[in-house]
């Protein structure tokens, strides 16, 4: 039901308007939602609905009566009686007008599609002046205006929408009825301008300006804006910048903007990431290059690697994703400008060696995850606001591309700075970068190029005959010991330079501060004497600023690869039964480390043999992620994929026009959510169309899936699955030496100690208890965040409270820090996050942001913080989501188990509403799919239609299913009343026979009597 105001007051149910009565009914109404969901007195609405002074005696007693009959129209729960008024409840009907302000909130933040579309609807909504015949009485007019006054802005905005995605024709349309009815309006002026501008029309834009400046002077005496004037003058000299506009290019959920630069491999976009409010810099690499079966098998991976880098001058990787035609790379935006921006004049060696600080530790970190830039450059080196340096533009999966492409590859390193490997072979290593970087440095300094020639063949002949001169020739005032580091950096023979980054910025700061240097851990303890010694240049890992090698609750992932130990006999006979068998289960207990064998073990293998991979989670939709998986390594698109896929006897010809050649190994993480979360149907054509993948005789498809022991059963058991299941690998606990090697060895790269007391009781409590490697690694990372200097201690373990308590202390301490007032918000998240089962076989579950929007940011960031929660995207439209770490907080924090059992039964009643509210949404919103009955009165008795913490999807299923039942109880109702009347009318006549027959009959007996008595 709708009360609509946006036009003469009236109330809509459907499609049908249902009688409202006379002007003071309507008034009634109006004043009602003018207040918005608050109490209006009776004394208020009287002075509304007769004007003031106006009010007959008794006009309290018949304003009951017209409240009566709206709330006959309206429903009781809608119309309520408070103490010395009434109340128009919102919870149950929906307004026209707020309606249209949510459109346009919704719109300020939404791509330029969106809001074309957003704002469209919302304006349709507008059946004429606001409150129609009431706009102009005091009670309404300022609110009657205040929504003209949005509906202009509306269009207003919508007009803007046009403007970004180049359809200036139809914005010039719009315009100019616009222009006509508002004709004072700047705003709507200067858009027509633009877009007269815009569609090759300069002369009628600057005509547009002069007739908008006759018409003020002739009707009010004024001038136009100074705005509006400058608009003018940019148009009259053709202003470039005029034309650089937003695109409205959507990718997935971005939208491309103008362009900040383009490069061998593809374009860099200023864009814009509508979902949170930030312009972000996206990179689209070339189609050519994208589809080549060489990216495709490694773009996933290394991407994941470089999104795993975290270093303070390592312009940080938010997104990416691979596509048919495409691929994209996420990036945070600087807007500080370049290193190239400030070349050709000498940099202060202070300010250099601030760059080589920053970049060589940036580096370092690259390095030591195993990936090389192979492009350092001026141009790829970005400032901030404050002047810091940070390293961008990493050169993913670009190493191995075909033969096609092989001179992209060797260009994509620019000639001036590319290393003599990199010009003669394409090769590049960590040394590469290095000696780009200091020939970057030797620049800045000298204030010119070190290579003679003003072509690239003149500079690659100079730089492979002669190398970097010395540096001293063109700046004497520099201490000798730099240009000895450069030369030893640039020298043309790999081996010939230093051995790191590490070893090389050690060399640096020695040159510059004229004093030893000491690489070592030392600035892990600031109270360390060394670090304060005069004179002394030390140089550890904070320069460095090494991210903590553990990883939480968290799965290993491939980003992770460089971190994954003590596992490598369970990786070789993981791959070896993998090339023996088609489909193979990873089985394990919750805790056992599957999901990490399998994603940081043996898929980096897979790749570095150049097989094509792609990974999956079933989730609640298996096919639709199944789907976007293959999509991710396809090099070709295909009418009506996802009818296609569901169709088992049309799968292995859609492979074939999908895939590049070669096999396709598809990983299936969590397989169990096929029982956990995805219904019955869906699991059934998700099992059906992986039977015909791995079962066609083309043999194109090879199967990893994790699952957990408890749920094995499941696979096993299914008539489809149960047969392809061709080998198990079961997880088993770590051996003694593993156990060392995962404690030790991360820690050990980034020259930080575990203690080996530390280590022994570390290895004999996991001994104990093999499903806690997520406990392990979590209080692993605790301990990194309070090592002692360079060591990880038993001490600090102790004080953590041991394996056992550590995950409980954390958590409790991060609900004290958020406080009282925030534990019911913990509480409601957590629910959200949970799929119920049996004692002990609860689940976690992703969930989108939007979907648990009701909770406080600052609760999600604390508990993402202590790494108790993970986030990532949808691969669909790139939205965020939030899930619970690992299923070990689960088991090991007493208080979430405790809530868990308390709500265990409204959890499992709303998993069964989450489920049908989704089939509603997929299907198309059919009334057929709706909740009636005693279901529907079950769920509204849990969950009122508004409750906030109910996904969007879910509270309209609720209020749908809500409004269905009204309708059918009022038709109900109306049947009964006409059933009544009929029968009363019946009633009546029969009575009015029964006494017309009796006066009949009365009449003959008197006319016998008379007729005898005449005789």
């Amino acid at each position: 039901m709708e009360l609509q105001v946006l036009g003469p007051v009236r109330v809509v149910d459907g499609d049908e308007e249902l009688g409202l009565g006379g002007p003071r009914q309507r008034r009634l109404l109006a004043v009602l939602v003018l207040a918005d969901g608050r109490p209006v007195s009776v004394d208020s609405i009287v002075d509304a609905v007769w004007g003031d002074g106006e009010a007959p005696d008794g006009a309290a007693k018949t304003l009951q009566s017209y409240v009566s009959r709206l709330r006959a129209i309206i429903g009781e729960r809608t119309l309520r009686t408070t103490p010395g008024g009434y109340l128009l409840s919102l919870d149950h009907v929906c307004v026209d007008a707020r309606e249209f302000e949510a459109s346009l909130l919704a719109a300020r933040q939404a791509q330029p599609l969106d809001a074309l579309e957003t704002l469209g609807m919302g304006i349709a909504r507008w059946r004429g002046r606001a409150f129609a015949e009431f706009a102009d009485e005091g009670w309404c007019r300022p609110t009657a205006s205040r929504l003209e006054e949005l509906r202009l802005t509306a269009e207003e905005q919508r007009c803007q929408a046009l403007l970004d995605l180049g359809r200036h024709g139809d914005a010039t349309a719009e315009l100019e009825r616009l222009v006509a009815e508002h004709p004072l309006r700047d705003r709507f002026r200067g858009q027509l301008m633009l877009a007269l501008h815009r569609s090759g029309r300069q002369v009628e834009a600057l005509r547009a300006f002069q007739a908008y400046r006759h018409y003020l002077a002739d009707e009010a005496g004024l001038e136009p804006t100074g705005e509006l004037v400058e608009l003018d003058q940019r148009i009259a000299i053709s202003d470039p910048s005029l034309h650089a506009v937003a695109t409205g290019r959507a990718a997935r959920g971005y939208v491309l903007m103008d362009t900040l630069g383009e490069g061998a491999f593809g374009t860099v976009y200023r864009a814009v990431q509508p979902s949170v409010g930030r312009e972000v810099a996206v990179k689209v690499v070339r189609a050519d290059l994208a589809d080549d079966p060489s990216y495709v098998r490694r773009f996933e991976g290394e991407a994941r690697v470089v999104a795993r880098l975290e270093h303070p001058h390592i312009v940080p990787l938010y997104d990416f994703w691979r596509e048919p035609g495409g691929a994209y790379l996420v990036f945070r935006l600087l807007k500080g400008g370049s290193v190239e921006d400030a070349r050709g004049q000498a940099w202060p060696l202070e300010r250099v060696s601030q760059l080589i600080g920053e970049i060589s530790g940036a580096l370092a970190v690259a390095h030591l995850a195993g990936v090389v830039h192979r492009d350092v450059k001026p141009a790829n080196l970005l400032f901030d606001e404050a002047g810091h340096t940070y390293l961008a533009d990493f050169g993913i999966a670009v190493n191995d591309l075909g033969a096609e492409h092989s001179h992209t590859v060797r260009s994509a390193g620019t000639p001036l700075y590319a290393s003599p490997e990199q010009i003669r072979d394409g090769r590049a290593g960590p040394r590469s970068d290095q000696y780009s970087l200091a020939v970057v440095a030797w620049e800045l300094l000298a204030g010119r190029s070190p290579f003679e020639g003003s072509r690239a063949t003149d500079v690659v002949r100079d730089k492979l005959a002669r190398g970097v001169p010395e540096l001293g020739q063109v700046r004497g005032d520099l201490p000798a010991a730099i240009s000895t580091v450069l030369q030893r950096a640039t020298s043309i023979h790999p081996e010939d330079r230093y051995g790191d980054m590490a070893e090389f910025l050690v060399a640096w700061t020695e040159a510059v501060h004229r004093a030893p240097a000491i690489r070592t851990g030392d600035l892990f303890a600031p109270n360390d004497p060394t670090a304060a010694r005069p004179n002394v240049a030390t140089v550890g890992l904070n320069e460095l600023a090494l991210a903590n090698p553990y990883k939480g609750l968290r799965a290993f992932d491939e980003g992770d690869a460089a971190h994954f130990f003590g596992r490598s006999r369970d990786v070789d006979n993981l791959a070896t039964t993998l090339a023996e068998h088609r489909f193979v289960a990873v089985v394990g207990p919750s805790g056992s480390g599957k999901s990490s064998l399998v994603r940081a073990g043996l898929i980096p293998r897979l790749r570095a043999a150049g097989t094509l991979v792609t990974t999956t989670v079933p989730g609640a939709r298996p096919l639709d992620e199944l789907m976007q998986s293959l999509l991710r390594v396809a090099i070709d698109t295909a009418p009506n994929l996802r009818e296609r896929l569901a169709d088992p006897t049309q799968v292995p010809e859609l492979l074939e026009e999908l895939l590049p050649g070669g096999e396709l190994v598809l990983v299936i993480d969590q397989l169990e959510e096929l029982w956990t979360q995805a219904d019955r149907a869906e699991r059934d054509e998700y099992l059906a169309t992986l039977h015909a993948a791995v079962t066609h005789e083309g043999h194109r498809v090879r199967v990893v899936a994790t699952i957990r022991a408890d749920f094995y059963d499941r696979p096993l058991a299914d008539r489809l699955l149960g047969p392809l299941i061709g080998a198990t690998v079961a997880v088993t606990p770590l051996d003694p030496s593993g156990l060392v090697e995962a404690i030790a060895a991360p820690g050990a790269l980034q020259g930080v100690r575990a203690e080996a007391a530390l280590v022994a009781t570390l290895a004999h409590e996991v001994a104990t208890e093999p499903t806690s490697l997520p406990l392990l690694q979590y209080t692993l990372t605790e301990l990194y965040e309070r090592r002692n200097g360079s060591a990880l201690t038993l001490a600090a373990y102790e004080q953590l409270g041991g394996l056992g308590g550590v995950l409980q202390q954390r958590a409790e301490a991060v609900l004290a820090e958020l406080g009282d007032s925030h534990t019911h918000s913990v509480r409601q998240l957590f629910g959200q996050l949970v799929t119920p089962g049996e004692a002990g076989t609860d689940t976690r579950r992703r969930t989108r942001r939007a979907d648990v929007a009701a909770v406080p940011v600052e609760v999600i960031e604390a508990l993402g913080a202590a790494r108790l929660l993970t986030f990532d995207v949808d691969p669909r439209d790139r939205e965020g989501t939030v899930e619970i770490a690992h299923e070990a907080l689960l088991q090991h924090w007493p208080r979430l188990r405790s809530w868990l059992d308390e709500d265990r039964e409204r959890l499992r009643q709303h998993r069964g509403l989450s489920a049908a509210a989704q089939r509603w949404d997929a299907d198309g919103r059919l009334d057929a799919d709706l909740l009636r009955g005693q279901r529907l009165t079950d769920a509204l008795s849990t969950w009122p239609t508004a409750d906030p913490a109910l996904p969007v999807v879910e509270r309209a299923f609720l209020g749908a299913s809500s409004d269905r039942q009204r309708r059918i109880s009022r038709r109900r109702t109306a049947s009964l009343v006409t059933l009544g009347a009929l029968t009363l009318i019946a009633l009546v006549a029969a009575l009015v026979a029964v006494s017309s027959s009796r006066r009949a009959d009365r009449n003959a007996r008197d006319a016998t009597v008379n007729a005898e008595l005449a005789r």
